[in-house]
């Protein structure tokens, strides 16, 4: 019973992270590194976000990196180039962090050292 309501637990945190909106890209990229910290605890600390990508790419997580690489390049642009924060890409960010969040119940990529 115990086990039932942990998973039930889990599914529900699932389907709130996933109803929690966005507006900017940067919003995205906190809700990214969260569940990457849950969802991805072989992802070594202090990853850039291009290492962290490469690393998940390599792990068999499903995404459009080209789509994600250009949308890191944005990211960065706003945090280290004094641009705007971009709204563009934001759902491809957070789609991520989803696929990666459901491998807390052991539907995500395998966690492996890396």
């Amino acid at each position: 019973m115990a086990v039932l309501a942990a998973a039930a637990v889990g599914v529900l945190a699932l389907r709130g992270a996933g109803a929690r909106k966005v507006d900017t890209l940067a919003e995205a990229f906190s809700v990214l590194e969260r569940s990457m910290a849950a969802g991805a605890p072989w992802l070594p600390q202090g990853s850039t976000w291009g290492e962290a990508f490469e690393r998940l790419k390599g792990a068999g997580v499903e995404a459009d990196w080209s789509k994600m690489g250009e949308t890191l390049k944005a990211y960065e642009a706003f945090r280290y180039g004094g641009r705007p924060d971009p709204v563009e890409g934001k759902e491809e960010v957070t789609g991520l962090a989803m696929k990666i969040q459901r491998g807390v119940l052991g539907h995500g990529p395998k966690r492996k050292s890396v």
